[in-house]
């Protein structure tokens, strides 16, 4: 089984490139964000740790987590963020490397592993055969997210400057894209 890393800016097209992966024979793609949404679902300890720690007000009436105002509260406060990832980083990991195992035992040739911030946590680095980053124009990116995520500039901003800039990823990759 190979491990291709891949990675990229918020809004640079990764989900794009993970789905076409996807639909190839051979390739299995571990979505690390979607285990992030799936990690802090209602019931979950991920999701009882992020309560206790940023409270009720976090909440739909539902129950489930309003991503929007938590990202809101943790972007713009480093030591927030800091907080939410030791959270949710363990789980993710958890259940990241509980997929990899499955797909290693059913035979799997490739796995894809869409990490967004695989160069900025390093951890999984040594597990990739090889790393691919997708970019594109700031402005570009920029516009995506905020027509995606429906978020003002200011936020999407905040959100960027967190992440390691989509041309130093590149400059690090194995291919680029």
């Amino acid at each position: 089984m190979r491990i291709v890393g891949l990675t990229g800016g918020i809004g640079c097209g990764k989900t794009t490139v993970s789905t076409h992966f996807e639909s190839l024979d051979g390739f299995k793609v571990v979505d690390c964000d979607k285990i992030a949404r799936e990690i802090v679902e209602p019931g979950k300890e991920a999701y009882k740790q992020i309560i206790q720690k940023f409270g009720q007000e976090i909440l739909f009436e539902n129950g489930g987590i309003n991503r929007r105002l938590l990202g809101e509260r943790v972007f713009k406060d480093k030591a927030k963020l800091k907080t939410l990832t030791g959270i949710t980083g363990p789980a993710i990991f958890k259940e990241l490397v509980k997929q990899l195992i499955y797909n290693f035992v059913i035979g799997t040739p490739i796995i894809i592993l869409d990490a967004p911030t695989l160069y900025e946590t390093k951890r999984l680095l040594n597990i990739c055969a090889a790393v691919i980053v997708v970019g594109c124009d700031e402005s570009l990116q920029i516009q995506r997210v905020m027509k995606r995520d429906r978020l003002p500039l200011r936020q999407v901003r905040e959100r960027m400057k967190n992440q390691i800039p989509t041309k130093k990823k590149a400059d690090m990759a194995d291919f680029v894209m």
